[in-house]
């Protein structure tokens, strides 16, 4: 009798292993939107924009993610126009140089890829909370008048979009609603980026839904 007890228990623990384990996915889809904050131009800068995530479980705690987003803006920028008139009609070799400085909207666009680890902290049938980290690249384009000087009129210049180095990582926190598709409550990353004009650190908040790919 009790090894019919223990043959029993036995079973019933793998039967709930397994049924945990069908809570994971093997792989899930995120898309949604994006809030970033902190490009380092002139000033601080909120820029609106979209996110995804594709994720590939190898077990019930790891997988692999690979982050995709998109966001877009305006910030101040500096501009100058500098002008050199004669002092005087009949002196065309002394000149009087004037300057002047003010302050134009620029267009403000960033898109950064990154592929990292992803570790599920807590998975059951109606939750998930999820750390993620990764490395990858950055491409950011301010596109606006910075500095330009022009002896007669104003003109335009624009600054190339540059692409760097990036890293980053956070947490997600998802809300099964069916058995295919989650919320995604909120998912909060901090990004690191080395471009040209400076080190990019920019904070990003995400809320979106989550389709499950392939059991």
């Amino acid at each position: 009798m009790d090894l019919r007890v223990r043959i029993l228990a036995v079973a019933l623990c793998a039967s709930a292993t397994h049924a945990s384990g069908q809570n994971v996915p093997r792989q899930t889809l995120f898309t949604g939107y994006s809030y970033m904050h902190g490009l380092p131009t002139s000033d601080t800068v909120s820029l609106n924009g979209w996110a995804a995530e594709l994720t590939v479980n190898l077990t019930r705690r790891l997988g692999l993610a690979g982050n995709f987003s998109g966001d877009y803006g305006s910030s101040s920028a500096i501009t100058g126009v500098f002008t050199a008139a004669p002092i005087s009609s009949s002196s065309g070799f002394v000149y009087l140089p004037t300057v002047t400085v003010g302050q134009t909207q620029a267009r403000v666009t960033n898109h950064a890829l990154l592929f990292g680890p992803a570790f599920r902290l807590v998975q059951n049938r109606r939750t998930a909370i999820s750390l993620t980290a990764g490395i990858g690249a950055a491409r950011a384009t301010l596109n606006s008048p910075v500095f330009i000087f022009g002896s007669v009129a104003q003109t335009r210049a624009t600054l190339l979009p540059v692409t760097g180095f990036a890293a980053g990582g956070g947490v997600s926190a998802d809300i099964r609603l069916t058995e295919r598709i989650a919320y995604r409550a909120v998912q909060f990353r901090f990004i690191g980026a080395d471009c040209d004009f400076g080190w990019q650190r920019s904070l990003q908040l995400a809320t979106g839904l989550v389709v499950y790919l392939a059991k």
